[in-house]
């Protein structure tokens, strides 16, 4: 398999929103054609991001964590 670049990019949208995009690019070589590992990859991305939207929801209140005099949240 190869791993291509990655990135994480988290946009600020308001003050209780941000956009968060995730590049990835992964070729697992073999005979499983690239059109179903890319699917099969979205749904995991999809469930990474919901896992962590639970997690935060459950461990983090960001309205106190939100810094008014920079914009930033800490996490």
């Amino acid at each position: 398999a190869e791993n291509g670049p990655t990135a994480y990019i988290i946009e600020k949208i308001d003050e209780t929103t941000c956009k968060f995009t995730w590049l990835l690019n992964v070729n697992l070589k073999g005979w499983i054609p690239q059109y179903i590992i890319n699917s099969a990859l979205a749904g995991v991305q999809l469930g990474l991001v919901e896992a962590l939207r639970k997690y935060i929801s459950k461990t983090v209140d960001v309205t106190s964590s939100y810094s008014s005099s920079t914009g930033d949240h800490t996490i």
